[in-house]
């Protein structure tokens, strides 16, 4: 699951890391009103908005793979078996 601990770094030790990329305008623009609304910066809204998203991935993660059990069987009656 995803650790929200301090103590967690990335794989060159940093606690923290760059993140960046071109974003469109429309959704930046967003980010911006809604995190003037909430008396916060646009890098910790980004930052919540994809911890939250993180967690949701890691969860559906974590129930595939308690179903399937790493059983293969289980994806070839399914029809998901690669050929």
């Amino acid at each position: 699951m995803i650790n929200d601990d301090e103590t967690t770094l990335s794989r060159n030790g940093e606690k923290h890391v760059e993140l960046r990329g071109p974003c469109p305008r429309s959704t930046v623009d967003v980010l911006d009103a809604i995190s003037m609304a909430n008396g916060q910066t646009r890098t910790d809204l980004v930052n919540q908005v994809l911890g939250d998203w993180a967690k949701k991935e890691a969860h559906k993660a974590t129930l595939v793979a308690r179903v399937l059990q790493g059983n293969p069987l289980v994806l070839d009656t399914a029809g998901m078996a690669s050929s």
